[in-house]
This record gives structure tokens, sequence and C-alpha cells, in this order.
């Protein structure tokens, strides 16, 4: 498959699997992007996939990665229910560990 990607970033702006070399050079350079910051590259499924994960990665923001680590709310809720006061802690406290894993910036 062929991908146009952005040099200084990595960001992958167009991919095609069945696309002619120029193509995707072309519509970048159609869409306002300079020649010089655009490269056309075939790679594989496997690149591929390793490429937007890493750009997906790079697009979260810090409440993304905050949101895939808190715990999870039903604990809380169940420290309430039985009034286990350390597990009600502990909650807060794992919450307040990811809070500072991720500031807000």
């Amino acid at each position: 498959m062929r991908i146009c990607k952005v040099k200084t970033t990595d960001k992958i702006i167009e991919m095609q699997s069945n696309a002619t070399e120029g193509t995707l050079l072309t519509n970048a350079l159609n869409n306002g992007y300079a020649e010089n910051e655009v490269e056309e590259l075939v790679v594989t499924d496997e690149e591929f996939s390793s490429l937007m994960k890493i750009q997906d990665e790079a697009a979260r923001t810090y409440a993304d990665k905050r949101q895939l680590e808190y715990p999870d709310i039903y604990d809380y809720i169940d420290g309430v229910v039985k009034s286990d006061q350390a597990q009600i802690d502990k909650y807060i406290a794992d919450c307040q560990a990811v809070k500072e894993k991720f500031p807000k910036t």
C-alpha cells in the first residue's frame, strides 16, 4: 500500500492500497502541502499499523490518557455501599495517581 505522510511529524495524510506512484504526492500538493513537506512511501500492512498506532498515541490529550487509566467507578460505589472506607480511599488514591501521571497541559 502507498501512504503519503508529512516528513517532520510522520502524520499520514492519505493511504491507498491501489494507488499508482505519484498519485498521493499529487493529491497532497493539490491540497496545499509543499513538495518538500511530504513524501510518498510504499509500506507493508504491519508498517502501516505501527505508524497509525504512533499517530493515534500522539493525538491523545491528557484527558484521553487519563480516561483510559482511571479505575472503574463501580469500585468507588461498591466501597460506599459497603461503608468500606479503605476501598474508597484506595479509589481516590488511584485517581490521584492517574492525575499525577497525566497532568493538565
